[in-house]
C-alpha cells in the first residue's frame, strides 16, 4: 500500500508541476514515473495502460509539455539526446480513432524502409471485445549501429497508446542482454481498468 501512496505522490507532484509549467528538478528526473494512457474510454469501465519508466532516466521534452504533448522520450539519466544506448518512447494518441495494428504496421514499414538488414522477429496482433494489442520486435542497423526495438500499441475505438523501447547493442551478447532488457521492460506494462 506504501508503495502505491508513493507512486501516485511522485505522479501528482510531477503533473503539477507539468501543469503549472514548472521543470523537474534533476533529481526528480531520476525518480520513476507512471503514466495511465488512455485505451478504451468510451463506456463503462475506463481501460488505460499503465506504462512505469524505471528510476534512472530522464525525458527528452520538458515536463512543460507533457499535458499537450503526444510524444514522450526517455533516456538514461547520464546519456545525450545525440547519443544514448537505450530510448523508452511513450506515443498517446488521444481521439484519433487509430488502430494500434495500423500504426503498428506503419511504424514497422518505416523502420525497413530507412534501415540496413531489418530483421521483423516478432509481430503480433490480439483481438479482444475492448482493446486491440500489436506486438513488434524488429533488428536492425541504424547509421551504423544496430539496435533491437521492442514495441506494443493497445487501442479501442478512440484512443490508442504506443509504447517503444529501443536498445543499441555492439555484439551477440549485447544483443541477447538487450532482448532480455526489453522483455523485462514490458512485463511490466500493463492495462489498468477502473469502474
Amino acid at each position: 500500500m506504501k508503495s502505491i501512496i508513493v507512486k501516485t505522490l511522485v505522479l501528482a507532484i510531477c503533473l503539477s508541476q507539468a501543469l503549472l509549467g514548472l521543470e523537474l528538478t534533476e533529481e526528480q528526473q531520476n525518480y520513476k514515473k507512471i503514466f495511465l494512457l488512455p485505451i478504451n474510454w468510451t463506456e463503462g469501465a475506463q481501460d488505460s495502460l499503465e506504462v512505469s519508466i524505471p528510476e534512472g532516466y530522464r525525458c527528452l521534452q520538458p515536463t512543460s509539455m507533457w499535458v499537450t504533448s503526444s510524444l514522450f522520450e526517455f533516456i538514461p539519466v547520464n546519456e545525450e539526446a545525440d547519443n544514448w544506448s537505450e530510448i523508452i518512447t511513450i506515443e498517446r494518441l488521444v481521439g484519433r480513432k487509430i488502430k494500434a495494428s495500423d500504426l503498428s504496421q506503419g511504424i514497422c514499414s518505416v523502420i525497413m524502409a530507412i534501415t540496413a538488414h531489418a530483421n521483423v522477429f516478432l509481430n503480433s496482433n490480439d483481438v479482444t471485445e475492448r482493446y486491440i494489442t500489436s506486438t513488434l520486435g524488429v533488428e536492425y542497423s541504424h547509421l551504423g549501429r544496430k539496435e533491437i526495438l521492442g514495441m506494443k500499441c493497445l487501442s479501442g475505438p478512440i484512443d490508442c497508446a504506443c509504447i517503444q523501447y529501443t536498445v543499441r547493442f555492439n555484439d551477440e551478447n549485447g544483443k541477447e542482454r538487450a532482448v532480455k532488457k526489453i522483455g523485462e521492460f514490458f512485463k511490466t506494462i500493463r492495462v489498468y481498468r477502473t469502474p
